[in-house]
């Protein structure tokens, strides 16, 4: 029998007020997990799968560098501790998310950790990948980038420490005139752009700081003005709508296109948020394992053996794990 635990969207940074995951209020749920870990690793075969958004490498206001994955591991050590106390008998893997996307093999072999990034993790009809390609503010296609940074990392820096950090409800509604994305050529992401500089009492001729280098935002601005249009024209109308949408909702359009053209049984996604258990009708199932940094922190954890595949959604409460079961096959 094994058991691979499940984790994504925790957040680390620098513990900051004005960031997601805070030490005092979140290290106790993620230390029970780990914890958990260490005591199953001797009696069954164990893999930790780290689902993206681990580290938060976003985490800045726009006039400040964002931290690096030593400045995160520096203010995490109970938690880097415990990720060494259990590698030697569990396997753990790495999967970027889109505010870790840039975190390499080389940083997590820097900190003394043997963990190995992977794309997607595959385990006969289990597929698991952090979903974030499916939001287009997240894309990787041509002219979905500048300075090697999706569209999303600009609209996180602006909206940092504030309440709606990163909610994209809270976008559309910082546009008082959306109906000009109808009736004008002006782009979705320009005019994105303009309302949250307007609301956050910024400019186009405000900088954001990437690197150490100062870069203004009529710049990021033009770079994005034919997103919408490029990826149109590689994925469809339909599927740009879908695209717009997993920003705003949920991935289960994608998850479940992949289910019903592939073999799998089992679609395991983060980057949402919000735990998810959805059957479809030809029985597959699209799972999503919510996040870390909340009160009762939430997390998957599959017990799979020769013949039979459990799935429990589970959180984190008063240092206990609470988890419900769905059978798989």
């Amino acid at each position: 029998m094994k058991k691979i635990y499940i984790l994504s969207d925790i957040h680390l940074a620098l513990n900051k007020k004005e960031d997601w995951y805070q030490k005092e209020k979140h290290e106790s749920n993620l230390l029970t997990i780990l914890r958990d870990i260490q005591l199953n690793q001797n009696n069954m075969e164990t893999e930790l799968i780290l689902n993206g958004d681990i580290f938060d490498l976003w985490a800045s206001q726009i006039n400040k560098n964002t931290p690096t994955i030593k400045d995160i591991a520096d203010s995490n050590k109970n938690v880097i501790n415990a990720l060494k106390n259990i590698q030697n008998k569990t396997k753990i893997f790495f999967i970027s998310g889109n505010h870790d996307k840039d975190v390499k093999q080389s940083d997590l072999d820097n900190l003394g950790l043997k963990i190995k990034k992977i794309n997607t993790y595959r385990d006969g009809l289990i597929k698991v990948n952090h979903g974030h390609q499916y939001s287009i503010f997240n894309s990787t296609i041509k002219g979905a980038n500048y300075q090697n940074k999706p569209l999303g990392y600009f609209i996180s820096r602006i909206l940092y420490g504030k309440n709606n950090y990163y909610d994209f409800n809270s976008i559309l509604g910082y546009s008082d005139d959306l109906l000009e994305l109808i009736f004008t050529k002006k782009s979705f992401p320009s005019s994105v752009i303009d309302a949250l500089l307007e609301q956050n009492n910024l400019s186009l001729n405000s900088k954001i700081t990437i690197d150490s280098q100062k870069i203004h935002f009529l710049d990021v601005k033009k770079s994005f003005k034919n997103l919408i249009e490029n990826y149109k024209n590689k994925n469809g109308a339909w599927n740009t709508i879908k695209s717009l949408e997993a920003e705003i909702t949920d991935l289960d359009y994608f998850t479940r296109k992949e289910l019903y053209k592939k073999d799998y049984k089992l679609i395991i996604h983060g980057h949402t948020h919000k735990q998810d258990f959805t059957r479809f009708s030809n029985q597959k199932v699209y799972a999503n394992t919510g996040k870390i940094c909340k009160k009762e922190s939430n997390f998957i954890e599959l017990i799979k053996d020769e013949d039979q595949l459990i799935l429990l959604t589970c959180k984190v409460q008063d240092k206990s794990i609470i988890a419900k079961s769905h059978l798989i096959k």
